[in-house]
């Protein structure tokens, strides 16, 4: 059994730490530009997707009273067999009527961060200035 604590793999850590980087807020960007919707796939509700939020602090980070370091909470799923790889961490969704959970890959969660950071480096002050907003919610009629 793999512990993740522990792990060897220098790819998996860097990962892992990249993982503690995505924000509630940049976590629904990467949804809203994927367009996912927030109608639930049972339920049929069409409410909020809720997801978890870890807060992380250090004991440094106390003493100098600084405040945690939020990040969306990340989940490993662990094979049949064992064999630790960046695919099997994942985000989840929970509808906030029927309680199904979705899951997101991670991994496709950080491509699309890094391909973002890459678009925002090429853009003008006057595109940055014009970008619209992202849409959070699907109007009821749909």
């Amino acid at each position: 059994m793999m512990d993740n604590s522990s792990l060897d793999n220098v790819q998996i850590r860097e990962f892992v730490e990249r993982l503690k980087t995505v924000t509630g807020s940049r976590f629904f960007h990467y949804l809203n530009d994927k367009q996912v919707k927030t109608t639930c796939l049972m339920c049929g509700h069409n409410g909020r997707q809720v997801i978890d939020e870890t807060n992380y602090t250090t004991a440094q980070d106390r003493l100098d009273n600084k405040p945690p370091h939020t990040f969306v909470t990340f989940y490993y799923h662990t094979p049949g067999i064992p064999a630790d790889s960046i695919n099997h961490y994942y985000y989840r969704l929970i509808c906030d009527n029927c309680g199904f959970v979705t899951q997101h890959s991670a991994r496709y969660v950080i491509n699309w961060l890094d391909e973002e950071a890459l678009r925002e480096q090429h853009m003008t002050d006057a595109e940055w200035v014009n970008m619209p907003e992202p849409v959070t919610a699907e109007p009821d009629g749909k």
